[in-house]
């Protein structure tokens, strides 16, 4: 995802960019609490013009969809939402973590790539967009036998905290990195005075759903989706 640009239509904004490194599908993000169609109309006729032949929203809450259903949009994948209390003393992480160096975006991204299918991996500009989400955040990485086995993104908006981002090398599986991971970012948000923490992830990813099951996260009644549809 390069550099995102912006679409204004009155009061409303929209930013877009390439799909990862795919320059014809369009991503497409940003948008205020309740788009109109008629915003959303003039944002596809933005992107037309811009050579792309589909696109596909980021993560949307429920009151953000109709619009875009409206606008011939269809559901690509839906997101489960998970949630967790923070308390004053959370545990510390069992293994090491570490803060991430500028230079080692690009080791990042290959743990990016290898636990994630070609749709949902970030690149360099994704990671920004990551940590640019929320006022504050960070990015913390876990060494393994062969450099960085996994690493986290995490971020605070007011007393909420969020997990934007958790990835593990798949030959580290099962070795406690995800677990020291998540615990760091709770031990973060502690320190920060959090009172939550929210994080998502795709209805077909199970396995995660239920490391965070295991680690006190409950199920939110909200569930995000991901929309797209043809240019």
């Amino acid at each position: 995802m390069a550099r995102l640009s912006t679409i204004a239509w009155g009061a409303e904004r929209f930013r877009f960019g390439p799909w990862q490194a795919d320059g014809k599908v369009a991503y497409l993000a940003g948008f205020s609490a309740h788009p109109t169609v008629a915003a959303i109309d003039a944002a596809l006729e933005r992107l037309r013009t811009e050579g792309y032949q589909s696109v596909v929203t980021s993560a949307m809450r429920p009151e953000e969809i109709p619009g875009f259903l409206a606008a011939g949009f269809t559901r690509r994948e839906r997101l489960v939402v998970l949630q967790r209390a923070i308390s004053r003393r959370e545990e510390p992480p069992q293994l090491s973590v570490r803060r991430c160096g500028i230079g080692e975006i690009d080791r990042v991204l290959r743990v990016d790539h290898a636990a994630f299918s070609a749709p949902w991996q970030l690149d360099g500009a994704g990671i920004r967009e990551a940590l640019r989400a929320t006022p504050r955040a960070r990015i913390r990485v876990n060494d393994g036998p062969s450099g960085i086995a996994g690493y986290a993104i995490c971020g605070k908006a007011g007393r909420t905290g969020y997990l934007q981002r958790l990835a593990v090398d798949p030959p580290s599986w099962g070795q406690g990195v995800a677990r020291a991971l998540i615990a760091d970012a709770l031990r973060w948000l502690s320190r920060n005075r959090a009172r939550g923490v929210l994080v998502n992830t795709q209805e077909s990813n199970q396995r995660a759903i239920e490391l965070y099951r295991n680690l006190g996260f409950q199920d939110d009644r909200t569930h995000l989706m991901v929309l797209e549809r043809e240019l």
